[in-house]
C-alpha cells in the first residue's frame, strides 16, 4: 500500500485556494477554506482512501445553502 502525505504549508496554501476556487465556481459562495493535511492511501486494488484536515469559515445560513445545493436539507 502506498501513501501521499501533504502538510506543508507551501502545498496545503495551494490546495487551499483550489478548494476556495471550486467551491466559489460550484456554489457561488466565497468560503474562507485552510487545508491542514492531505493524506492519501491507495491499495493493491487501485483504489484511494482520502483523509482531508480542513477549516472553513463561512455563516451559518451559507452553510445551510451549500446543504441544500447538495441535496442535504
Amino acid at each position: 500500500m502506498d501513501e501521499m502525505k501533504i502538510s506543508s504549508g507551501f502545498l496545503t496554501g495551494i490546495l487551499s485556494k483550489i478548494v476556495k476556487k471550486t467551491i466559489k465556481k460550484k456554489f457561488g459562495r466565497d468560503i474562507d477554506v485552510k487545508l491542514n493535511e492531505l493524506k492519501v492511501n491507495f491499495n493493491n486494488e487501485g483504489k484511494a482512501t482520502v483523509h482531508l484536515s480542513a477549516d472553513a469559515s463561512l455563516e451559518k445560513n451559507e452553510l445551510l445553502n451549500i446543504l441544500k445545493g447538495v441535496g442535504l436539507d
